[in-house]
């Protein structure tokens, strides 16, 4: 009898195949920190050491595995993470009828139009102290799965009606009312209005010029580029030059109620690689609030800066961060790391020492210290 089963399963598994494509890939993080050490030089009482697995986004490790079932023009896509079992990004249907248009249904990311993501991984609060989201302060993705959407499933259009012209909207409408006509009291299926689905959506399109670069420009309706929501960006990627990337992105927000807050965001991306070094540069300021008045905030300014060398047996680099609120006392805050990395079958393991200093208060004289000593393993697998 299981061999009945067995024969039938591989039967199955060959007929689906003359019909649809299957496939499977992983990719995830998981970052061991046997130490970490917070110097508190106002208190002595205040100093721990500790030891955490983690991610630089998330306090635990990241494991996930993603698998498609594709037909000629319709099919499904999920990315499943483990170590918080359920949805981690992708989990939609799309329907391709053609190459010009696509359509996506449930929670999706489309990366087209996005921002460089370039730092190395330990460029981040947890390590050096950077505060640079570099790829959304640049330009956003278009998203109906991440955080700052709510995690709300709705529609992606993906239209491409000429070579290098790309036009995308993520309709973020959430799920459906739960109390229907024979509800007590009568229901409507309704959990948002219209208006505000519409408002909260995202909407933009880029033109890449051959041998020049991308210019993009958008609505998004939720975004995350510090400076509230329904922002307008525009953005451009200069590639015209061997080995250089300079990505430039300028936002403005307009959502109300953000008196004497920040409303104008910059993003700056720069990596310049040869086969004997690398660099990697990139700057975020937030501008237009006033921390001296009520509810307001002082502009900001993070820099970040990741030389490299590819070596024959590994990668080593450096990465430093630095940034401060304008106009603020004892705001500036500094990072380092230094790390190697070394490429395997698969993935990659990455180790180093980080750091990242804080001015103390009331007595600016004594530093508040965060070091940790990171090692991290990347798995991926396509």
């Amino acid at each position: 009898m299981k061999k009945f089963f067995i024969a039938l399963l591989a039967l199955a598994l060959v007929a689906g195949n003359l019909f649809a494509e299957f496939s499977v890939g992983a990719w995830g993080r998981a970052t061991f920190v046997p130490l970490r050490t917070y110097i508190d030089g106002n208190d002595d009482n205040a100093n721990k050491t500790g030891a955490a697995t983690e991610v630089g986004w998330g306090d635990l490790p990241n494991f996930a595995v993603q698998f498609s079932l594709s037909g000629e023009k319709i099919g499904f896509i999920s990315n499943f993470d483990f170590a918080v079992p359920g949805r981690d990004g992708n989990l939609y249907a799309w329907w391709k009828p053609n190459d010009i248009f696509k359509l996506d249904i449930g929670w999706v990311r489309w990366d087209v139009l996005r921002g460089p993501d370039i730092f190395e991984s330990f460029q981040n609060p947890k390590y050096t102290g950077s505060g640079i989201d570099l790829p959304d302060l640049v330009f956003n993705r278009f998203t109906t799965a991440d955080w700052y959407i709510g995690g709300k499933p709705g529609a992606v259009l993906e239209i491409t009606p000429i070579a290098n012209l790309y036009i995308g909207a993520a309709i973020a409408t959430g799920p459906a009312g739960s109390d229907g006509p024979k509800s007590d009291p009568p229901g409507n299926y309704i959990a948002a209005e219209i208006e505000d689905v519409y408002k909260d959506s995202q909407y933009a399109v880029g033109y890449n010029i051959d041998g020049i670069g991308l210019v993009r420009a958008g609505y998004f309706g939720k975004a995350n580029n510090g400076v509230g929501d329904q922002v307008i960006q525009g953005a451009f990627k200069l590639t015209a030059v061997d080995g250089l990337l300079i990505d430039l992105g300028v936002g403005y927000g307009l959502e109300e109620n953000r008196d004497n807050q920040n409303t104008i965001s910059v993003g700056l991306g720069v990596q310049f690689a040869t086969d004997l070094f690398g660099v990697v540069a990139g700057v975020g300021a937030w501008l237009g609030g006033d921390g001296e008045k009520a509810g307001g905030e002082y502009p900001k300014l993070e820099i970040s800066l990741n030389p490299y060398a590819p070596l024959s047996f590994a990668t080593i680099g450096l990465g430093v961060a630095y940034g401060l609120e304008l106009g603020k006392d004892d705001s500036s805050h500094i990072g380092f790391d230094v790390y190697i990395l070394k490429s395997v079958g698969g993935g990659e393991i990455k180790a180093g020492v980080a750091a990242q200093i804080y001015p103390g208060a009331p007595d600016a004289s004594k530093q508040n210290i965060i070091i940790a000593v990171p090692i991290q393993l990347t798995y991926s697998v396509w």
